[in-house]
């Protein structure tokens, strides 16, 4: 999928996790280093790579998971109903299929990731991608070749830290 369809797909997604109240996982991945890779290779060598990681990432999720190229070395993938705890899993298959196939392609490569669970849907596709795209940044600045998940906040973002605080009231007396 290019990244229009995607965003199609994915918000049908979006309002199916909604209304039932299912789980889902949004997984933004990027190629580590690719710029060198089309530089000593040569982009028609790049495109190989490319064809060999995205190939090789479809065949490793589920006929239901959504699965596109949203940029020149980036993916994103949505995993419905798919808690953190999957999620993960799922991210360490793909980059471990994607890694092997770039090798076989002549170019050793690693994936950064950043998933983003939600038990409450946010109010958009473009909100999902932010919030995994975040966490992608912050795979590759502790390293690279690394995965950084999240759970994200429910509905009521500006209550949850209140949610969270101890109830300090006194009890009242038992008769």
């Amino acid at each position: 999928m290019n990244r229009r369809s995607f965003e199609i797909a994915a918000e049908r997604e979006r309002l199916r996790a909604a209304r039932h109240g299912t789980v889902l996982s949004l997984a933004y991945l990027d190629i580590d280093h690719f710029k060198s890779a089309n530089d000593r290779l040569g982009h028609h060598a790049g495109d190989k790579v490319l064809e060999e990681v995205a190939g090789a990432i479809s065949r490793a999720v589920r006929g239901t998971d959504l699965f596109a190229r949203v940029g020149g070395d980036e993916f994103v993938l949505l995993l419905p109903e798919t808690d953190a705890r999957e999620s993960m899993t799922v991210a360490q298959r793909v980059r471990s299929a994607a890694a092997a196939a770039a090798r076989r392609a002549g170019y050793p490569v690693a994936l950064s990731a950043g998933i983003a669970t939600f038990h409450y849907p946010p109010e958009s596709v473009d909100a999902m991608l932010a919030a995994a795209d975040s966490l992608l940044y912050k795979a590759k600045a502790a390293g690279r070749d690394r995965v950084v998940g999240a759970v994200m906040a429910g509905p009521w973002p500006r209550w949850a830290a209140a949610a969270l605080a101890p109830d300090t009231r006194p009890l009242a007396p038992v008769r």
